[in-house]
């Protein structure tokens, strides 16, 4: 069966037996993933919501690095 917005799945072993990458454009289409998944009857999950960072530009000031965000 495929999910929108998997990526990725990979079978493991121990405590997790299945690890998804989902990529979505909103919370509420997560919401409405995990709804679905629920509907297998699934024991336990756990969601780690990451970002993509920025990328930064370093520049020397005083001796010491400092980090600025370019948008």
């Amino acid at each position: 069966m495929k999910l929108e917005g998997v990526v990725e799945s990979f079978l493991t072993y121990g405590e997790y037996e299945i690890h998804c990458k989902l990529i979505v454009e909103s919370m509420e289409k997560l919401g409405g993933i995990r709804k679905k998944v629920r509907k297998f009857r699934i024991l336990t999950s756990q969601t780690l919501i990451a970002h993509e960072r920025t990328p930064r530009k370093e520049r020397r000031v005083r001796n010491h690095k400092v980090r600025i965000l370019v948008y």
